[in-house]
């Protein structure tokens, strides 16, 4: 096993932590530094924590929104609305000529986040729209194994080696942790957008203190499920790879079968 991929496995239980991740692959703590801030940036990797978002008190909703209007005017919207709403994600699905979006609302503003959606309809911003909870929403963890880390390429025998480990199917409830306050929330933000910053970097952009960082980072730690790597190639991605909707009944042999494709998301 290559020294990247003994990192990159670790990293996706640790998190970025250098010292925790030398230890347990024997790795040294540079090259493990030059492998996580060097070599998967200039691979495409992206590295994000997996949030466990009913931990925040939020509920999963897939909304699926018809409209009269052209695509690009829809989008602004949208833009808007993950702004200064809940939206998470959006994507225009080119067969149905519909937009799919995932919102992550707090149940007891569920009545009025209808309410919102219906007066979309009564002004014709939206023809109609279908709206479904969702039980979680989970990053499947990278393949570390069906990536070549050496020559940044994908591995053509992938379908000969199922995935090893279990990917467990845990349901999340929005049941929010108890004394979760908003500097908790400012700093999960921060790790979010960059999980390598140290906790000296978000004190200074917060101005607050180094301690209050790292004591409220471990407060929230417990809301990251997963250290999640987002592969895009650099040059040329639209020519390289296509985001696909799958939809299926997911009986046991089926979920097996899409877990077992690397480059499955969620």
């Amino acid at each position: 096993m290559s020294q990247t991929r003994k990192v990159v496995e670790a990293l996706m239980k640790h998190g970025p932590r250098y010292t925790t991740i030398s230890r347990e692959t024997g790795v040294p703590i540079t090259t493990v530094r030059y492998l996580l801030r060097e070599k998967l940036p200039k691979l495409g990797f992206t590295i994000r924590p997996a949030i466990n978002y009913g931990k925040l008190g939020l509920q999963w909703y897939l909304i699926i929104l018809d409209s009269p209007l052209p695509p690009d005017y829809l989008v602004n919207l949208l833009d808007l609305f993950g702004e200064t709403m809940y939206l998470n994600y959006y994507a225009f699905l080119l067969n149905e000529r519909k937009f799919l979006t995932i919102f992550s609302i707090p149940p007891k503003f569920e009545g009025s986040f209808t309410t919102f959606l219906d007066e979309l309809v009564k002004f014709g911003i939206i023809r109609k729209y279908r709206s479904e909870k969702l039980y979680y929403r989970r990053v499947v963890p990278l393949r570390a194994d069906c990536f070549d880390f050496n020559n940044g390429v994908w591995l053509q025998n992938w379908e000969e080696s199922p995935r090893i480990e279990e990917v467990p199917e845990i349901h999340e409830e929005p049941s929010q942790l108890n004394g979760m306050t908003l500097l908790d929330l400012k700093i999960l933000v921060e790790f979010y957008k960059n999980p390598l910053n140290s906790y000296t970097d978000i004190a200074r952009k917060l101005n607050i203190t180094r301690q209050t960082v790292k004591r409220h980072y471990e407060n929230i730690l417990s809301t990251i499920y997963l250290y999640m790597l987002f592969w895009m190639p650099i040059k040329y991605p639209e020519l390289v790879c296509t985001p696909i909707f799958i939809q299926a009944n997911m009986d046991y042999y089926m979920r097996k079968t899409m877990l077992n494709i690397p480059f499955m998301h969620l």
